[in-house]
């Protein structure tokens, strides 16, 4: 092989003093066939063209980019080679005089790692100044680059699972300055009311456009932490400046160019991913990509090492407003959580004797406290109710300044995130015995994602539940059954309500899927069935236990006269026995409303954590029939 330092001697005076036949001579045809063909088939060129690497490996044939003008050859989105050339032959053009369109600014990632490899700077026949990606970067004030983990948002479907950002941190960035860092976001391109059924059809079959946006990081801490009341963990990444420059001139090429997004895998997780395994010795793209979630990301982040150190450096977390007022309600005692309701009621004021007797610090806490819930509260109500919101904050604010001048004690911040639960996806084996058919089958379930009221963890509301694709099969006598298929399963609860004034215990559930009609007929008596429900939440300041109870409205086939249509109430006690023990209990009352008689369904399950990633579940079910199951799990 010839070596390039070699190479380049011998060809550097006839390009650069035969200026005019330069038009006739191909750049790249300067550089040896093999050199380029190992260029072209190097890992991280086909990941600044976004050649996606697939289970095996390999990469994929084709970009997942769509725009044209993100390739400079014809053949580019299919030939990282062509690719290379054409790329080559565009850093050599000379000027025409628009600078920032030329391709060493347009294409500044190829251009850094290029020059890297070839020394392009000795052999162009002009450096061009880019001014506005030099503007774009801060003239190299960003010094390090933070992953960011939005927690799961129940209002949007696409917002279940959480969300990732990555965050360009300013040289000593804190404060309002760190507040003014951009921020990198992924997302679906969206029409405008869009209405909900389109929009989760189109995310889950690609119909929508995708692309990379950016903004300040208050934009999305605003956006995240104060309408979405979503807590916001950060990653600091400890990686070096020269992968630090080459993964923003690549988000900087990516700018306005479109994907095809996907809601369960090609989203903003696998996007994230892509980018910041730019980086020398990341790796955190998941191996399958079935269903890619931002958590998962975050445990892979969090467990990649370079030179035996791990790649985070340091973690912090920003909590929304609400987790603000919640953790500081927790601090109050029970005199003060009175003299709290009364304040807000207006029964007492702050001339009363409750509040006035009470010690400085009682009062720094009650009045920081008291704060945040207006603060609180101003987000989650209407316009016509702000300015009385606004006023009663300001008094608080006026009684704190009025007090001797002290920092405000912060409650103890939470400090197992996301990255150190169980892995996203879970299946089980064990056993079902049916009472009804004195029979017993082999028991086969898979939950692609998320978590259960059993087994909720940093990154999720606790005792609350969300599942897709939940399966579950038996095996009997070489028969096969499906038992249950969920689609879709949400029960949302707000499990660390105050009870204050509008700061409500309500929570809702939604349940799409087939499952069986009661256990004495299971496993011959499917039905297709859909279910919403309303209902209230109570729980202790620990929250090791919620009672719920919910008024649901159902819809199914109709099966032995039952009717279609049914309504049902229910009750439900959530328990934390111990750290590794939880259970839950049901209670139900359905009647059809074509059947005078009604039905009555109870459950219980326990779940013992083993370690991190396996558990053993019990089964208790009594419809109609009962069954008892045991199974063993895992995640992954």
């Amino acid at each position: 092989m010839v070596h390039i330092k070699y190479f380049f001697p011998a060809v550097l005076f006839s390009f650069l003093f035969l200026l005019p036949v330069a038009e006739k001579v191909h750049a790249a045809d300067l550089y040896d066939s093999k050199i380029l063909e190992q260029l072209a088939n190097d890992p991280i060129w086909k990941q600044l063209l976004v050649y996606e690497k697939t289970k095996s490996g390999k990469f994929s044939a084709k970009s997942s980019i769509s725009s044209p003008s993100f390739f400079l050859s014809d053949k580019g989105s299919e030939d990282p080679h062509a690719e290379l050339k054409a790329t080559i032959e565009a850093f050599f053009k000379l000027d025409a005089g628009l600078s920032n369109e030329h391709a060493q600014c347009v294409f500044r990632a190829r251009y850094i790692w290029l020059n890297g490899k070839l020394e392009l700077d000795k052999y162009l026949p002009q450096k061009i100044d880019c001014s506005e990606y030099d503007n774009w970067t801060g003239y190299n004030q960003v010094k390090s680059l933070s992953v960011v983990y939005a927690t799961g948002y129940l209002g949007n479907p696409a917002s279940y699972y959480g969300h990732l950002l990555l965050k360009l941190n300013g040289d000593g960035s804190e404060g309002k300055q760190r507040l003014e860092d951009v921020t990198v976001n992924f997302g679906a391109i969206v029409p405008e009311n869009e209405s909900m059924l389109p929009y989760v059809i189109k995310g889950l079959v690609g119909s929508y456009d995708a692309g990379f946006t950016h903004h300040q990081y208050f934009y999305h801490s605003h956006n995240y932490g104060q309408n979405e009341l979503r807590n916001l963990w950060e990653y600091e990444l400890d990686i070096g400046p020269s992968d630090v420059e080459l993964i923003l001139a690549h988000i900087w090429e990516l700018r306005g160019k479109k994907y095809r997004y996907f809601f369960l895998n090609k989203n903003c997780a696998y996007r994230m991913a892509e980018i910041i395994s730019l980086a020398n010795g990341i790796d955190v793209v998941p191996s399958q990509d079935y269903w890619v979630l931002p958590q998962t990301i975050i445990q892979n982040l969090s467990q990649n090492t370079i030179n035996d150190e791990n790649v985070v450096l340091n973690k912090s977390i920003v909590p929304s407003r609400q987790s603000i007022l919640y953790e500081g309600f927790k601090e109050l005692n029970v005199a003060e959580r009175e003299i709290l309701l009364g304040l807000i009621n207006r029964e007492i004021t702050y001339d009363s004797p409750e509040f006035i007797s009470l010690k400085v610090e009682n009062k720094y806490r009650l009045l920081d406290v008291i704060m945040d819930y207006y603060q609180y509260m101003i987000i989650k109500n209407s316009d016509s109710e702000s300015d009385l919101l606004e006023s009663q904050y300001r008094l608080a604010l006026s009684m704190r300044f009025a007090l001797p001048a002290a920092p405000r004690v912060e409650p103890a911040k939470q400090i197992v995130g996301p990255e150190s639960g169980r892995k996203a996806s879970y299946s089980s084996f064990g056993f079902l015995n049916n009472k009804s058919s004195s029979e017993t089958a082999i028991q086969l379930h898979i939950r692609p994602a998320y978590y259960d009221e059993l087994d909720y963890g940093a990154a999720h509301v606790a005792h609350a539940g969300l599942a897709m694709g939940e399966l579950s099969l038996l095996i009997e006598n070489g028969r096969v059954d499906l038992h249950e298929l969920s689609i879709v399963n949400v029960k949302a609860v707000n499990s660390n309500a105050t009870g204050l004034p509008n700061d409500s215990r309500r929570g809702w559930m939604l349940n799409i899927g087939v499952e069986q009609f009661n256990e004495q007929c299971s496993p011959d008596c499917l039905v297709p069935r859909v279910e919403a429900g309303t209902g209230l939440s109570w729980t202790n300041n620990a929250s090791r236990y919620l009672v719920s109870g919910y008024v649901i409205a159902g819809a199914q086939k109709n099966i032995f006269d039952y009717g279609v249509f049914d309504v049902s109430f229910q009750s439900d006690l959530s328990l934390t026995l111990s750290e590794t023990v939880r259970a839950v209990a049901k209670a139900r009352v359905a009647t059809g409303l074509s059947d005078v008689n009604s039905r009555y369904i109870y459950s219980f399950h326990l779940r013992k954590e083993l370690n991190v990633n396996s558990d053993v579940r019990l089964a208790l079910t009594k419809n109609e029939g009962s069954s008892i199951g045991l199974t063993l799990g895992h995640y992954w």
